[in-house]
């Protein structure tokens, strides 16, 4: 099995600027082609929606986008061991395995840690150990995937909008906030054909990004 286009695939999340259209509409070519069958249906439906909305002539557009999903008052966060652990002890395990396997490939994490979702994509195109590939993929990348997509359900942005609004006096600018969602589904569904996964249909228990951020809010406020 060749898993050369999760590269591609890792390309969808990292900043993006004027390229990055013609990089998601390649992508969606790609995945659609005649190659491979129809087996990613799913995943070209929920791709060719996040292209139809992206701003493909606004780079400052998609960048604010970006960051409204992934960074500064995010709807979560691109580092999968977090989405999945928040600061537990698992989450530095799951580091030093990771670690483990990029120095088996010689790959460069560059200034993101491991298990940040570019870097992991990365991992899987490139891995040739198919037990180890599944394990991660079912036990770890597809749980997080789910968690991740669910924060950015339409209730979970109002409850953040108003965390924010009442201690940051500030408003979450939530048009477009769930552009990304469409993105990751095609992950997902990537993800489900290729390591014939049964589809979770996003729903796992998840511990809520919104409680994380506001341990940590409690955090920085008692440190001042």
């Amino acid at each position: 099995m060749k898993l050369s286009h999760y590269a591609d695939f890792a390309n969808l999340f990292i900043y993006p600027d004027y390229k990055f259209p013609k990089f998601v509409s390649l992508i969606i070519s790609k995945i659609s082609s005649k190659k491979f069958n129809g087996l990613y249906v799913n995943a070209t439906k929920e791709l060719q929606i996040f292209y139809k909305f992206l701003p493909v002539n606004n780079v400052s557009a998609m960048e604010e986008i970006y960051t409204r999903s992934f960074d500064v008052q995010s709807a979560t966060t691109l580092d999968i061991g977090y989405v999945l652990f928040s600061d537990d002890y698992k989450r530095g395990e799951l580091l030093v395995h990771l670690n483990k396997e990029y120095k088996k490939l010689n790959f460069n994490c560059g200034s993101e840690l491991g298990d940040y979702l570019p870097n992991i994509l990365c991992l899987i195109s490139s891995h040739s150990d198919k037990l180890f590939l599944f394990e991660l993929v079912q036990e770890l990348l597809v749980p997080a995937l789910c968690k991740m997509i669910q924060e950015f359900d339409v209730s979970r942005v109002k409850k953040r909008n108003e965390f924010y609004k009442t201690y940051y006096k500030t408003l979450i600018d939530d048009k477009n906030v769930a552009l990304y969602s469409y993105a990751l589904k095609s992950l997902y569904y990537t993800l489900i054909s290729d390591f014939n996964i049964k589809d979770m249909n996003y729903n796992v228990n998840i511990s809520d990004f919104l409680v994380n951020v506001q341990r940590e809010f409690k955090t920085e406020r008692e440190y001042k």
